[in-house]
């Protein structure tokens, strides 16, 4: 699983991906006329509403091109009225915010009026070739109040789902039933009720069938999940890594990403924001592609991602199903097991090399190693210090080392790497976090790559 934020615009990113390589896209792009994000090749200022959906159309006309032809494409986009410079949500911190050096140039449309244009945008996508499967409502509960009186309060914003073909892949999401559909489930229905016979041009639902009454019958408690979302706003808070003003809650994004994208595979977010569509990814074992404009926006969702991942590792209690190898009740620095089963999986493996943990924890790598290779393992904590051990050196040595010794203060990451290189004959894998790739930094190393929450180091021996 790999998160990359790419820093540019998104048409010229796109344009440098491979054809047909993601499987979904997840994106807020900016609303028209909103805000301001201090870039002079921003999208959403445009002087008219045909040039804005134009320019974001031709966004997602590379978009097809690099998703897959079974992928899927998820949008969400608000609306504007005419006239006001603003959009049509409301304002509070960290939610919608309208700020502008000056009034954005507008031409066209009638003032006071809805420009319409999550509308425009579908209809103007659908010419272009894509399929609308959805048009989803969101509801928001607790909408910020808004100052008018001569309309409604609006509390809601849409998501259109669309795909390339009419073939394509899509886990089918559940929500549970009202309780009271599944006591009607259990009740009789007279063959004299007035819905038994259907009404005229209708085809006669399940549920108006004549039958008697059953209180053990059983009721489905689930249905298929439905097109309004009510889902609350939320802030980005400044602890959690940073501050970005139109930030979309994460259970927004959570059924499109389930829904559209298999595990394992590649979410793109060409609008990426403060980052939240790469957070939903991490922690829905999905790998995340991100385009972002501005660098300080960059900044601040590499922050939050770095948080969230500290927050799942402080969180993480492990204990081992077996009763070899190494075994600790619980730890909370440990690697995830399914993070290791995908640094394992993406690593050549010969029949019968040794490879050896040397700081084995509860042993995630030990245990998840292909069954044709011989291993080993050292843990402290079990009287099998590392430093002691004496046994056959082996080609491989996978681990997690540890990042400072508590007794003496040092740093150990350096100091595990050069016994690790002295022992091992082919390679050290080690797999570290933001501190322990910045103490390799002086270090020259062969690749890393980012997994979960944290870096993947492997040294070759030459």
């Amino acid at each position: 699983m790999r998160t990359i934020i790419s820093l540019g615009d998104s048409l010229t990113q796109l344009k440098l991906l491979p054809s047909e390589s993601v499987h979904c896209c997840v994106s807020s792009p900016p609303y028209w006329h909103l805000r301001d994000y201090g870039h002079a090749n921003q999208i959403g200022l445009e002087p008219t509403v045909e040039e804005y959906i134009e320019r974001l159309c031709r966004v997602f006309d590379e978009v097809w091109r690099v998703l897959r032809n079974d992928g899927t494409c998820w949008v969400n986009l608000g609306d504007t009225y005419f006239g006001s410079g603003k959009g049509a949500g409301a304002t509070g911190p960290c939610m919608e915010s309208f700020r502008f050096s000056e009034k954005p140039k507008e031409e066209g449309g009638n003032a006071k009026s809805l420009a319409l244009i999550p509308n425009r945008f579908a209809i103007a996508m659908t010419d272009r070739g894509w399929l609308c499967r959805n048009e989803i409502i969101w509801h928001k509960p607790n909408p910020m109040p808004q100052r008018v009186k001569d309309r409604c309060s609006v509390d809601f914003e849409k998501m259109f789902f669309f795909v390339k073909q009419k073939h394509y892949y899509f886990d089918q999401q559940f929500e549970p039933v009202a309780p009271s559909t599944i006591a009607r489930g259990k009740r009789g229905v007279s063959g004299n009720h007035k819905n038994t016979n259907g009404a005229p041009g209708q085809t006669i639902q399940g549920l108006s069938k004549p039958r008697p009454a059953d209180p053990d019958r059983e009721v489905s408690q689930f249905c298929n999940r439905r097109s309004v979302w009510s889902i609350p706003l939320t802030r980005c808070r400044k602890k959690r890594g940073g501050k970005h003003f139109a930030v979309f809650p994460e259970k927004l994004i959570e059924t499109p990403i389930l829904a559209g994208c298999p595990e394992g595979g590649v979410v793109l977010d060409p609008f990426c924001g403060s980052g939240t569509t790469a957070i939903v990814c991490e922690r829905l074992n999905r790998s995340f592609l991100g385009i972002e404009l501005n660098h300080e926006y960059v900044e601040l969702s590499t922050n939050r991602i770095r948080q969230e991942r500290k927050m799942r590792r402080s969180a993480l209690i492990a204990s081992n199903p077996e009763k070899t190898g190494p075994v600790v009740k619980t730890l909370d620095d440990q690697t995830p097991p399914e993070t290791c089963i995908k640094i394992i999986n993406s690593l050549p493996w010969a029949k019968g090399e040794l490879v050896l943990e040397p700081f084995a924890g509860i042993g995630n790598f030990y245990h998840n190693l292909p069954p044709f290779v011989k291993k080993d393992w050292c843990e402290i904590t079990e009287g099998r210090d590392f430093s002691e051990y004496n046994g056959p050196r082996p080609d491989t040595i996978i681990t997690n080392p540890p990042f400072r010794n508590k007794a003496r203060g040092d740093n150990m990451v350096i100091t595990c790497l050069e016994r690790c290189l002295k022992l091992a004959k082919k390679r050290v894998v080690f797999f570290v976090n933001d501190r322990g790739l910045s103490a390799l930094t002086p270090v020259r190393l062969d690749r890393y790559e980012e997994w979960g929450w944290g870096y993947t180091i492997q040294v070759v021996h030459s």
